[in-house]
């Protein structure tokens, strides 16, 4: 299921996987990854490469941070699409810093890495990774063509790592190429799969494919009498 942050989605696949109906992604690999922080710590902790990052619950609280760390990247731990995403080059900034995302809870204070001033979106389904290039909202000044890019061995090895680690089917991940080699900065449950070929069929396909491969497993009756019941919530909420 793809869900928005703030709508009742969530919830409802919750509630199919209580029913012990089979779901892509499951609940729980999507509230890991949708969290920023424990993303970041349950990235850190499986060995992928990652910023070195702070839990900062308020701004103010930067002022803690040694000073060789900057610069930083301030982003909110709820955010989405790039919004909210600020560069600290020193402490001295922090008096200029306007954060003016009325919603963000609590934040992430990341070192900024140096590199090639893009971000490289990889898209996976299964086991099929693609790269797209795009913008840097750290390096708006650097015109990127979005666009399809070979996918690297070294690519390839690291987003079907994330899914393997996360326990996603279905996702992307963004990631910078630096002097250390490629570092994960996000990951999210079923993004949008921009630029790649055929992207409806090759999702929907996926999904038909290991729903036939659960069905086949076992049929539970109890299983089609709350999928019954789960249609008529759904129903009732929209």
């Amino acid at each position: 299921m793809k869900t928005v942050s703030d709508g009742p989605g969530l919830s409802i696949l919750e509630a199919a996987e209580a029913a012990g109906i089979p779901t892509i992604n499951n609940s729980r690999s999507i509230r890991r990854v949708r969290d920023k922080a424990v993303a970041t710590v349950f990235a850190h902790t499986h060995g992928l490469p990652t910023p070195l990052t702070y839990f900062v619950a308020h701004p103010g609280l930067l002022e803690q941070i040694p000073r060789e760390t900057y610069p930083l990247v301030l982003k909110p731990t709820n955010g989405s699409s790039c919004r909210g995403i600020y560069r600290v080059d020193s402490p001295a900034d922090l008096e200029t810093l306007n954060i003016v995302e009325a919603n963000a809870h609590f934040y992430l204070a990341q070192q900024y890495i140096e590199n090639n001033g893009f971000d490289i979106k990889l898209y996976v389904v299964g086991t099929e990774v693609f790269a797209v290039t795009k913008r840097s909202p750290l390096h708006p000044e650097i015109q990127v063509e979005k666009r399809l890019i070979p996918v690297s061995p070294e690519l390839r090895e690291l987003a079907l790592q994330v899914g393997k680690i996360f326990g996603l089917d279905i996702y992307g991940l963004d990631v910078v190429e630096t002097p250390r080699g490629p570092m994960i900065v996000d990951i999210n449950d079923f993004p949008s799969f921009g630029q790649v070929p055929e992207a409806i069929r090759l999702v929907s396909t996926y999904i038909e494919q290991i729903a036939k491969r659960r069905i086949e497993q076992s049929v539970n009756p109890k299983t089609v009498e709350s999928t019954d019941m789960l249609t008529k919530l759904t129903a009732s909420i929209s």
